[in-house]
This record gives structure tokens, C-alpha cells and sequence, in this order.
């Protein structure tokens, strides 16, 4: 794991805190699939980091 983040705030998806491999796993394991939403709203390189994001998830989405 990750040590903790002193400076708390919007991070890309997979930079911060959360064990989004652990949170995928318990989702597919309770039948979801639905939709999955990345947003990033405090950042200057907003649709950059979108980008990052979704292909993080992505291959996240494969190995859960």
C-alpha cells in the first residue's frame, strides 16, 4: 500500500489513497456492472488525467 497523502485533495484515479483493485473486486463480487464515472474537476490538465483514469481503470477492470 501506498503511504498516506499529507496534502489532501483531487488526485487521478490510482494516485490517491483509495485500493480501487479491492473496491472493483467487492463490486463485480456483489453482481454490479453497471456504470462506472471518472470525473476530475480541479485539475489544469483535466481531460489528460481523464484519460490516464479510464485506461487505469480499464486494466484494473480486466484483473478484478
Amino acid at each position: 500500500p501506498k503511504p498516506p497523502n499529507p496534502v489532501r485533495g483531487e488526485v487521478v484515479l490510482g494516485e490517491g489513497e483509495v485500493d480501487w483493485p479491492e473496491i472493483l473486486r467487492i463490486l463485480r463480487g456483489a453482481g454490479y456492472d453497471g456504470w462506472l464515472v471518472v470525473e476530475r474537476n480541479s485539475s489544469k490538465t483535466r481531460e489528460d488525467d481523464a484519460r490516464i483514469a479510464v485506461a487505469r481503470l480499464k486494466s484494473m477492470l480486466q484483473k478484478a
